[in-house]
């Protein structure tokens, strides 16, 4: 948590609607009035190749509030996500739409950040839920409310549950000597003549 106790938030990815940002900055919104202390900093691009105006809306939501200007900060795209994870307490993945994976989660763990997910595709195959992360119970502001609220209530959970998320990158095979592996074996399946 930061210096003035307050938990800070990460998501990273695109600003559209379909990823839930807007049911992220509702949840937030909702705890900052009830008093509590978050920071809220979105990665991702925010326009030019969208082919809507979601972006600027949601800013402008922000923008128009002055606990959440206080408390959300968009930076935009960034080169080294790590390093952003790495400054965080939990990152959050409120996909609306079913995703099909969700790199982003690994990214987290491999950072030892744990992560708070909706019940969206591939996303709740890579949490185990209670252990080293979160999976709402529904896809609404209101069960963000209710994932964000156990972490600020308990923060030793914090740590807690980003050591079993970095632990289980190996259980789900996500680790840097599982994909080495995976390749070699894929080379040494692939004709000689075949190989680049």
């Amino acid at each position: 948590m930061a210096l003035d106790g307050a938990l800070r938030l990460i998501y990273v990815g695109q600003i559209r609607y379909e990823k839930g940002v807007s049911h992220l900055i509702e949840a937030v919104s909702i705890l900052l009035n009830e008093g509590q202390l978050i920071n809220l900093t979105l990665v991702g691009p925010t326009g030019g190749w969208t082919h809507d105006d979601f972006p600027d809306q949601i800013i402008k939501v922000v923008q128009a509030n002055p606990l959440l200007s206080d408390s959300v900060q968009f930076i935009g795209y960034v080169e080294d996500v790590r390093g952003r994870f790495v400054v965080s307490d939990v990152h959050v993945a409120p996909s609306i739409f079913e995703e099909p994976f969700g790199l982003v989660v690994i990214e987290a763990k491999s950072a030892g950040i744990p992560s708070i997910v909706y019940p969206s595709g591939g996303l709740v195959e890579l949490i185990s839920d209670g252990v080293d992360g979160i999976v709402c119970t529904e896809k609404s502001p209101d069960a963000l409310v209710v994932a964000i609220r156990s972490f600020l209530s308990e923060p030793g959970r914090i740590k807690e549950f980003g050591d079993s998320a970095k632990s289980s990158l190996e259980r789900i095979g996500c680790t840097d000597a599982a994909f080495q592996d995976a390749w070699y074996a894929l080379i040494r399946q692939t004709p000689e003549s075949q190989r680049i």
